[in-house]
């Protein structure tokens, strides 16, 4: 089971993303009792971000890796195997993130415990709301990436059951931000909820109602606040987004997949504007890559392009944005049958990138936009793991026997929790 002493919550917060809330002339060592000052509320509220940021972009590069988003040609086994989609026995990677996870989910529950015994006013303390919502994101995360979640030491739950509970905690972040006056917060919060409902269409055997709740949380976010936009944030030197670091920065071994690179728009014929990335390629002559057989075999260099959604080591990266609620909203449309409702959505969200609008009566065609749409539009933010599970679409990197297993399958909770906690003994 995970546990943190609260000196290290707080020291966490401190080298992390929000380092602008506060200067320490004479900083010490803060014990648990320190923690309890109301004059610390919004350090305290800010604290799960904080801590959640540590591991949160390499989880990001992890899960591109594992899906058809990025590719690495280093000789690591741990790399390679998660080019391969091995996600059986020990790797150094997945087993990092969990602990990053579930560390920072014991962080967001601890700070809600402290914050509710020392505000004046919880139901419209917005460091609580701050709380409650990485409490649930977090929860998000371990339910969309790994195979359970135990929580403090209990009985591991299913991902659906983890899904479940992060709906209750994103549920009382909207709550108390719209009481604090904060919307973006209220629609960033309801939009999370939207996405965890939307998975549990999938983990519960696609129950219309499950979207039918996803889309009314998602209308819910858009009349908070139509253009919210959460993101989880980086600064240099406290903290820095590997994103960037690993697939952005010119590291030779790390790549986005060139099946990314110049994708065209199927509605105007250009290029994706949202797909950023490098104009000219690196060249590569390691042909230990599976990904560039082909190239090889033509007689061609292998094309290296590096991102440019993330410009530097301190881009911030998108949680919760609006365009993930209209594409929510489509998807749900469509399930509905309500073809012209699911195109509407779509524009909304092609519209913000500047796109033509699409037009189709067909549920295929529909449904093949859609999938594009969250492809471009989520590119290098944590989802397209989860949508080729939730699809059925095997990443053309893994091998033989990983291709064989199929696509619903997560990454394994730590060895540290598996030694800790008696239930998996």
């Amino acid at each position: 089971m995970w546990r943190v002493m609260g000196v290290l919550v707080f020291t966490a917060f401190v080298g992390s993303a929000c380092s602008d809330l506060f200067d320490v002339e004479n900083p010490t060592d803060l014990g648990a009792d320190d923690l309890d000052d109301e004059n610390l509320t919004e350090a305290l509220g800010n604290s799960a971000q904080g801590r959640l940021s540590q591991g949160y972009s390499s989880m990001m590069v992890g899960a591109a890796t594992v899906s058809d988003e990025a590719f690495f040609i280093s000789s690591y086994t741990y790399t390679r195997e998660l080019q391969a989609g091995v996600m059986t026995g020990f790797n150094q990677d997945y087993d990092q993130f969990y602990d990053n996870m579930a560390a920072s989910r014991w962080v967001a529950d601890e700070m809600i415990g402290r914050l509710q015994e020392i505000v004046a006013s919880p139901d419209s303390d917005i460091a609580l709301a701050n709380s409650h919502f990485w409490a649930g994101y977090a929860r998000v995360l371990l339910a969309d990436f790994f195979e359970d979640v135990p929580i403090d030491g209990s009985p591991p739950l299913s991902p659906a059951a983890a899904l479940e509970q992060a709906i209750l905690s994103l549920d009382r972040a909207a709550q108390i931000a719209a009481a604090a006056g904060d919307m973006n917060l209220r629609g960033a919060a309801l939009g999370s909820k939207a996405r965890a409902l939307r998975g549990l269409y999938f983990e519960r055997g696609m129950q219309g109602s499950d979207f039918a709740a996803a889309l009314q949380a998602a209308e819910e976010a858009l009349a908070a606040a139509p253009d919210y936009w959460l993101d989880i944030g980086y600064q240099m030197p406290g903290s820095e987004n590997i994103v960037y670091v690993e697939l952005g920065s010119g590291i030779v071994e790390n790549f986005i997949d060139p099946r990314y690179a110049n994708m065209i728009d199927p509605v105007g014929g250009g290029v994706d504007p949202r797909i950023k990335h490098t104009v000219d390629f690196m060249n590569i002559s390691d042909q230990r890559l599976d990904t560039c057989r082909t190239f090889f075999a033509a007689g061609e260099v292998c094309p290296g392009y590096t991102q440019l959604k993330y410009p530097d080591r301190s881009a911030d990266i998108p949680v919760s944005r609006w365009q993930e609620a209209r594409l929510i909203a489509a998807e749900a449309h469509l399930v509905a049958g309500n073809l012209p409702g699911a195109v509407e959505q779509i524009n909304f969200a092609r519209a913000g990138a500047g796109l033509p609008a699409f037009s189709s009566s067909d549920a295929d065609e529909i449904l093949a936009q859609l999938k594009y749409e969250r492809i471009a539009e989520f590119w290098l933010e944590g989802r397209r793991m989860q949508d080729m599970r939730y699809y059925g679409e095997i990443p053309p990197d893994w091998g033989d026997p990983q291709k064989l297993a199929g696509s619903n399958r997560r990454w394994p909770v730590s060895v540290q929790e598996q030694n800790t906690n008696e239930f998996y003994r």
